[in-house]
């Protein structure tokens, strides 16, 4: 498997050259660190939601009831990052590529998310993550 090309590695490979280069012990320990970090983001992103409390449960009925497509993006802002971060937890400790795509979605999703609302903390932490997930996507063949 590990000879086997994705379609998105000749444009992770581009842009993991554009990044700057984490050295290879440095990529094989982000690749160690991401199931741990994606079981950490997801976990705060659920609770973030939970002590969210009535708020975000009236929200999401509206979003649901409403059928406004903007309201439906931004419950989906808010709701798939944490879940495929949980999601990606089990396929990136077993090094496959499906736990990689999943937690790189999320990262992204999470990157527009922040910077749609402009939370400075999150964003940094959401680029960190995405950064970590690019400069180890090699790591990920299986």
């Amino acid at each position: 498997m590990w000879g086997r090309r994705y379609p998105e590695d000749q444009f992770l490979a581009r842009l993991a050259n554009a990044l700057p280069d984490a050295g290879y012990a440095g990529r094989m320990q982000l690749a160690s660190m991401l199931p741990y970090a994606a079981l950490f983001s997801g976990a705060l992103g659920i609770v973030g939601l939970l002590v969210g409390g009535f708020g975000v449960v009236t929200f999401v009925f509206f979003a649901l009831q409403s059928g406004s497509v903007p309201v439906i993006v931004e419950l989906l802002l808010l709701l798939l990052p944490p879940i495929l971060w949980i999601v990606s937890f089990f396929p990136l400790r077993g090094g496959q590529r499906l736990g990689w795509r999943l937690f790189a979605l999320a990262c992204v999703i999470a990157l527009v998310e922040s910077l749609r609302s402009l939370q400075i903390f999150n964003l940094a932490f959401d680029a960190v993550f995405l950064y970590a997930a690019i400069a180890s996507y090699d790591a990920y063949r299986a």
